[in-house]
């Protein structure tokens, strides 16, 4: 296998661009426009195809790391610089240039900190149990869930190379309900009808469950990690029974929602197309689109609350309804996750390599 898989690259550009896609059009009123309106709703799915491909390659990244603490260096060498300059760029843009009533958290100096280390923010607030830190862009609530994995299924690896994936299933399967018990507004109806609890403490629960949200995410690694197994063994079809299983689970748990199923269908058909037919998707090599793909980290860290709030900004002088400055900022998004990946990210990275593997 190539250290890296140009489809893979490609299909990161689909999952950025339609969220990138769907953030922005919640900028504007939809009335009147169902695709529009639908588009924006869905266009969450993006983050799940993410962490398919997580799922996928973080298993190749085990096969060539020695031990756990290699790998482990080796993802902050990965994620550490994009964060940084993006997070930074972020808090100088709203506490200096923007000049709306929104995103006040996004001004936060704590909240750039603990940005940049990866953490959900809700996990500091839980000594006191009230909200103080929130994160200084919404999008990054997927990166706790990424670094959840890296060092779960990279604790298990390094535990028993053989077992990993299954320990894994059984972790997942075991707090999945804990989590829900956690989060879920009619679990927390049952426990407050059954046991009397307060309503701060039910309010906690919400707090402490952020520390699961993991395993909410879990069953989209498993796909991917089962695709990786199917793609070095494309004969052996019980990994395509185990990631049916998987989608499944994650269709019930967002209540059969018509488009949740319908996304996570196309999802699986285009994945499978990935394994048995990747001739179909040759169209995703274009040289450019893998070097957005390869750039597609840092463009997510800053697409969101920024391109957001350049809309805000400046679509007045355009007008409301125009759509000049959203596709606008979507190019320059675009460019800048170029431009920071290669001119800003690789030499922080190289450094960070001389210091951690000196």
């Amino acid at each position: 296998m190539n250290s890296r898989i140009s489809i893979l690259d490609g299909l990161r550009v689909f999952a950025i661009l339609i969220v990138m896609i769907s953030h922005y059009l919640n900028c504007y009123n939809l009335d009147g426009n169902p695709i529009l309106q639908i588009i924006a709703k869905y266009g969450y799915f993006g983050v799940p195809f993410f962490f398919i491909i997580s799922g996928f390659v973080i298993l190749y990244s085990l096969g060539n790391t020695k031990t756990y603490t290699e790998f482990l260096k080796k993802r902050y060498i990965r994620l550490a610089p994009a964060m940084f300059i993006c997070s930074l760029i972020t808090f100088c843009f709203f506490y200096f240039i923007y000049t709306g009533p929104d995103f006040v958290n996004s001004k936060s100096f704590a909240n750039l900190l603990i940005a940049n280390t990866f953490i959900d923010p809700h996990i500091f607030n839980l000594p006191s149990g009230t909200l103080k830190y929130y994160y200084i862009d919404g999008s990054y609530w997927s990166l706790w869930v990424e670094v959840c994995f890296y060092l779960m299924i990279g604790f298990l690896y390094y535990r028993n190379k053989k077992t990993y994936i299954r320990d894994f299933v059984i972790i997942c399967v075991i707090f999945f309900p804990i989590y829900f018990i956690l989060s879920s507004d009619t679990a927390h109806h049952i426990l407050q009808k059954q046991f009397n609890l307060k309503k701060e403490t039910l309010d906690y629960f919400h707090l402490l469950s952020r520390c699961f949200v993991i395993f909410r995410e879990s069953f989209w690694f498993m796909i991917g990690m089962f695709l990786y197994k199917l793609y070095n063994n494309k004969s052996d079809k019980k990994y395509i029974v185990f990631i049916i299983i998987c989608a499944l689970i994650l269709v019930l748990q967002e209540k059969l929602d018509l488009g949740v199923v319908l996304l996570t269908i196309f999802t699986l058909i285009t994945y499978f197309t990935f394994i048995y037919n990747p001739k179909y998707l040759n169209f995703l090599t274009n040289p450019i689109i893998t070097k957005i793909g390869v750039s597609s980290y840092s463009i997510y860290l800053i697409h969101s609350y920024l391109g957001m709030g350049i809309i805000k900004m400046y679509n007045k002088y355009v007008g409301h309804e125009s759509f000049v400055i959203y596709f606008l900022v979507i190019f320059i998004v675009l460019l800048f996750g170029l431009f920071s990946y290669r001119y800003l990210e690789k030499p922080l990275s190289n450094l960070l390599k001389k210091l951690l593997f000196k």
